[in-house]
């Protein structure tokens, strides 16, 4: 660790495993993880900041960040296919749980949140977030994590609490991020050693809402049912009134009872179906050596990826790809119902013609120079 570095904090006693950086202040752990990841940093990088100026959590969500709390990213590179490497959200989930569980009296129960929360007695107390980056055959794994240790955020869309809330004494983040990491290395060590089935059943058995009527909201539509179970890659199992049981690979959980507050308005569920969010654009930007794939939605980039341009990829590959990636994201590759291709390489676009004809039921608009879109475009690097 560099003397600049060097936080004015106590530090953690951590596995060999990992190298810490730690920081008084950073805008994101999971950026500045990512940043390093650019320069070369191996496995095993940790972030750690007091604060963040801009924490997010999932599609893009703003994480609030004061001093106090824990905010952590490490990097993993996983020598596995995207696909698999979506179940290290699961391994840090059980991480995460586990820990907040040894930190609290026995009669408090821990719980994990489909996908990526942990909740304490049915309030939010941690969040996961994980970002992928896919180039040629290697994967890197970004791993946000965020708990509350003293304080918690009040204008929200559910309960959320604190560890000092709940506990009426303060925990110190360094000693916390120490019991989080020999945690992590034990799940890893277990989904290396026993798969996933493993960590399937160690989530499910500290399961939020398992058994229960829950509702699930996807950008496009909205639904309730009973939370059977997960299937073998993660996706949420649920079966609603009519007996019909869908597979959910991403999306926002509902629990019953779970209180709702978003613009001075109050929603209980069960109730009713409430705002449906919007459907999502796919945008593609083909090069010479690397196609560029991001989602949008709410006119916000939810997910960006990068592959190298091989024109010997065809649609069921990209749309096998895409699909894992954006499930990282908490995203679902069946609500893009948009599409946009630019490229500068036509031998490209058939295969990616077929992938929005496929798998998203549309045409895509192709920009190029022989579109006339009817506006000025002014194009910066």
């Amino acid at each position: 660790m560099s003397n600049a570095d060097t936080p004015r904090f106590s530090q953690p006693d951590l596995p060999p495993f990992f190298e810490l950086v730690a920081l008084e202040s950073v805008d994101s752990t999971s950026n500045e993880a990512a940043r390093r990841a650019d320069l070369g940093a191996g496995e095993g990088l940790l972030i750690w900041a007091r604060e963040q100026t801009k924490g997010r959590g999932r599609q893009g969500r703003q994480w609030e960040s004061p001093i106090g709390n824990l905010y952590c990213s490490m990097l993993l590179k996983p020598n596995v296919e995207p696909a698999t490497a979506a179940e290290l959200g699961f391994v840090v989930g059980v991480a995460v749980r586990e820990c907040v569980q040894d930190l609290v009296p026995v009669a408090k129960k821990a719980r994990c949140k489909w996908p990526n929360d942990v909740l304490l007695d049915g309030a939010k107390i941690a969040g996961v977030l994980l970002e992928a980056t896919a180039r040629e055959d290697a994967i890197r794994i970004i791993a946000g994590i965020g708990i509350n240790l003293v304080s918690h955020p009040d204008n929200t869309s559910y309960p959320a609490t604190d560890l000092q809330s709940e506990t009426t004494r303060p925990a110190d983040p360094a000693r916390v991020l120490e019991q989080l990491a020999v945690a992590f290395l034990r799940w890893r060590d277990v989904w290396l050693t026993q798969g996933f089935a493993a960590i399937r059943q160690a989530w499910l058995d500290h399961a939020a809402g398992l058994g229960e009527t829950i509702r699930v909201r996807l950008p496009n539509r909205e639904f309730s049912g009973e939370f059977l179970s997960l299937d073998e890659r993660g996706a949420l199992q649920l079966r609603e009134a009519g007996g019909e049981i869908q597979t959910i690979s991403a999306g926002d959980v509902f629990l019953a009872g779970a209180l709702r507050v978003a613009s001075g308005a109050v929603e209980c569920f069960p109730g009713g179906r409430g705002t449906v969010g919007p459907a999502m654009l796919l945008a593609i930007d083909v090069g010479n050596t690397n196609i560029v794939f991001a989602v949008y939605a709410n006119d916000q980039r939810q997910g960006l990826w990068r592959a190298s341009s091989d024109l010997r990829r065809t649609a069921d590959d990209y749309a096998v790809w895409l699909t894992s990636l954006m499930k990282m994201r908490a995203l679902d590759i069946s609500d893009i119902s948009d599409a946009i291709i630019c490229s500068v390489v036509p031998q490209a676009l058939f295969d990616l013609r077929r992938l929005c004809r496929q798998y998203f039921s549309t045409e895509p608009l192709i920009v190029s120079r022989a579109i006339k879109l009817g506006i000025d475009v002014a194009i910066e690097e």
